[in-house]
């Protein structure tokens, strides 16, 4: 698969995953807040840190740290986190890549990262989640 395929491939499923996500989340009222959110649903597919998001939004990392907490109940690292394991998850059921193959299409470092960095949210293995969440004909 060329990188113009693997491109449609990962923005295919983060489409997926926002329209999901955008049905479970309630809109976020601090706008600093709602550009960070955005920021990293929009760049998902890549390793991104708080970092990043600091950058993108141009304030001090303590002051968007102390924003999220409040607007959002978690941390910016969780965000970051559960939206990659959001879009980890639409993967596993809209592809048939192997787990290798998506850690490295998401720039995981190797598939053991990659199997505890999805655990840690999800609380199973991307095989179990795919087993017990795609539906068989």
């Amino acid at each position: 698969m060329n990188d113009f395929e693997n491109n449609l491939t990962v923005e295919s499923c983060r489409q997926s995953m926002s329209e999901a996500q955008t049905m479970n989340v309630s809109v976020v009222a601090d706008s600093l807040v709602a550009r960070a959110v955005d920021f990293i649903k929009r760049n998902a597919g890549r390793p991104i840190q708080v970092r990043n998001v600091v950058e993108h939004v141009a304030v001090s990392r303590r002051e968007i740290e102390r924003r999220f907490k409040k607007s959002l109940n978690r941390s910016i690292h969780r965000e970051i986190k559960q939206t990659r394991v959001s879009l980890i998850a639409a993967m596993l059921l809209e592809t048939s890549y192997t787990g290798s193959e998506i850690a490295a299409k998401l720039g995981f470092a190797d598939v053991a990262h990659f199997a505890r960095y999805f655990r840690d949210i999800e609380g199973v293995s991307p095989l179990e989640y795919r087993k017990k969440n795609l539906c068989t004909v």
